[in-house]
């Protein structure tokens, strides 16, 4: 019988930025820093077409590594973590396969995995055939993360605005009365035996 191989492609649980950081400093690998080149590019071409109120929330930036070496002052982190996450989980990828001179996965022998975040590189991946078929289709998963990301953030300040010194949210419920989430959120935690605090925010509809 055939082996298989498994690719997994995780979330934001674990740190990414040491590993993204070490993939931008490699210099020997020509088709991990022309898919950098193509991904800092696209970036920065699609946050110069924002409204000029979005593009503040970005820094100036003329390359990926100029993007991530500022990601974390900006307000656009959250959706910048999304975009940088699916790159970094690309650019393993092809250093894997580059590093190891292992032929590109068959989709009869590999599955892929891909949790939350993890899905937008595990299906341009899936939907490649070769390293260099990949990276248009690389490019366009680290694109589209980051108007996810971006499209989720500006969901939730229109939802509530941010307060400096306040616990921002990450998540709403619509139309729910505030007792009864907090009910079943205290419910679910002690089902899964959780200690995380519950920190509740009502917005009038």
């Amino acid at each position: 019988m055939a082996s298989s191989e498994v690719f997994i492609f995780g979330d934001q649980t674990v740190a990414f930025e040491p590993t993204l950081h070490r993939l931008l400093h490699v210099k020997d690998d020509v088709l991990l820093s022309d898919f950098f080149d193509r991904v800092g590019f696209q970036l920065r071409r699609y946050v110069s077409s924002l409204p000029a109120h979005q593009q503040a929330w970005f820094p100036l930036f003329t390359t990926l590594l100029d993007l991530f070496a500022q990601h974390e002052k900006v307000y656009s982190v959250p959706a910048l973590k999304f975009a940088l996450l699916c790159a970094t989980e690309i650019g393993q990828f092809i250093r894997h396969l580059v590093q190891t001179t292992r032929p590109y996965p068959v989709a009869a022998s590999t599955y892929l995995v891909g949790a939350c975040t993890g899905s937008f590189p595990a299906a341009a991946i899936s939907t490649s055939q070769t390293l260099s078929e990949l990276l248009p289709a690389a490019v366009e998963a680290v694109l589209v993360s980051l108007k996810l990301g971006l499209h989720s953030l500006i969901v939730r300040y229109d939802i509530e605005a941010s307060v400096p010194g306040q616990p921002k949210s990450w998540s709403a419920l619509v139309d729910v009365e505030v007792t009864e989430a907090a009910d079943k959120i205290t419910a679910y935690n002690a089902d899964k035996a959780s200690n995380l605090p519950l920190i509740l925010t009502c917005a009038q509809s």
